[in-house]
């Protein structure tokens, strides 16, 4: 099946019609079209702004960001040095090689190690293989960190930072009720305010939305009339699901006009907490979307 690259960017193209565009930049996914089993018309999955620069002068807005190794503003005292969520999303990203090319799927490998921009804000030994896979139905991304150190250890943070292209005001996120979350909308003596999920529908963003679910299912869906998508998820023990509304969205500069009305973010990871990875270990997290 076709791989077009080109200086910014590069494409898979699968033999069934799917596709998906991604940026050297950050390893950034800005588009996944596929149809569904019932409707075979292609339809972009994933919400990218118009506004956003794709040309690595800013982090892009939409897509699938990847979040390492810290989430949100850095906490933990290794990582004060960063911007938010990390640095993984603002470098450039080598290409591994094309693992599985054949008439299901197509799976491709880029690369992230240190480099001096990073060496600047992390002094720790890693290295990042990012596999993306496409088949006809669905797209998986798989981020495996590993440790190169040989006697350090290193605390990190990480998330699939999805922007699922959907009617915000009608879509759901389920199985949740029953989950411990925290509200970063609302602070609690100056922390987000820790609730416990009680909608019987389904989680929304009606109203602005910055929400931290810890020990979240494996699997959840995103459901809004006439649409749908499944996400399985390993290694990936919380869930942010963010949408600014109108009230923060328009303080975004690159974020297009009426754009929360277009998506919803919901990003499995480590959030919480952090993980600790011992030298030479490995850590994998694995985020796998499916339309029917």
């Amino acid at each position: 099946m076709p791989i077009e690259q080109s200086k910014d960017r590069f494409s898979l193209i699968h033999n069934k019609g799917p596709t998906i565009e991604l940026l050297w930049f950050g390893a950034h996914i800005i588009s996944w079209t596929t149809g569904t089993k019932t409707n075979p018309t292609p339809t972009d999955r994933i919400f990218t702004s118009s506004k956003s620069p794709l040309d690595g002068s800013v982090p892009v807005r939409g897509g699938i960001p990847i979040v390492f190794p810290a989430f949100a503003y850095p906490s933990h005292p290794d990582h004060l040095k960063m911007g938010v969520h990390g640095f993984a999303r603002n470098e450039f990203w080598k290409w591994d090689g094309n693992l599985v090319d054949n008439e299901s799927e197509i799976s491709v490998r880029l690369t992230l190690d240190p480099v001096p921009s990073i060496e600047a804000v992390w002094d720790k030994c890693f290295h990042l293989d990012y596999v993306i896979t496409l088949k006809e139905f669905s797209l998986t991304t798989t981020l495996h960190v590993t440790n190169t150190s040989t006697s350090i250890p290193f605390d990190f943070q990480s998330l699939f930072h999805t922007y699922h292209a959907c009617p915000s005001k009608d879509v759901r996120i389920n199985p949740l009720k029953g989950i411990i979350w925290f509200d970063k909308t609302q602070l609690t003596d100056g922390q987000p305010t820790k609730k416990v999920e009680n909608r019987e529908d389904g989680v929304d963003v009606l109203e602005w939305t910055d929400a931290v679910f810890e020990a979240t299912p494996s699997s959840y869906e995103l459901v809004w009339p006439g649409g749908r998508v499944d996400v399985k998820t390993s290694g990936m023990r919380d869930m942010v699901i963010w949408n600014p509304r109108e009230v923060a969205g328009r303080k975004i500069p690159e974020m297009e006009e009426g754009g929360w009305d277009k998506f919803v973010c919901v990003e499995p990871g480590i959030a919480r907490t952090f993980e600790t990875l011992q030298p030479g270990a490995t850590w994998v997290g694995v985020q796998e979307m499916s339309v029917r």
